[in-house]
């Protein structure tokens, strides 16, 4: 699937803060576990944080250690992947990209992931 990846310009806020840069993929979780095999020990579903992943590599071949780095949940910095953890992003493409929401489309860029704290009540 890398290898018929084509990157894209993104701008991502938050926290006041501003960064543009290439990326092949983006995601925005609330779990600490998604896409099957990643696992990030430091983030919970109730924190009331979102972590942001983008893979930003030139060829296939320089995402072996972010991979290896993920089989093996390390969370130390690799050069390649940018994390960061915040309760709201908003995220821009120069062009229209298309979003999607646990595998289902979700809409278009511009798009913003925020946590909505008391939102949902859950009886059990």
């Amino acid at each position: 699937a890398l290898r018929g990846s084509y990157p894209f310009h993104v701008e991502i806020e938050y926290d006041g803060k501003i960064e543009r840069f290439k990326t092949i993929q983006l995601t925005v979780a609330n779990s600490h576990r998604f896409g099957g095999f990643i696992y990030n020990e430091t983030a919970a579903i109730d924190d009331g944080q979102l972590d942001l992943y983008s893979l930003e590599i030139g060829h296939w071949f320089q995402a072996i250690p972010i991979v290896w780095k993920l089989l093996r949940q390390a969370h130390a910095p690799v050069q390649g992947l940018r994390m960061r953890r915040s309760a709201r992003f908003s995220v821009r493409a120069r062009r229209d990209h298309h979003v999607t929401a646990d595998a289902e489309p979700a809409g278009y860029t511009p798009a913003l992931f925020e946590i909505l704290s008391g939102a949902l009540v859950v009886y059990a």
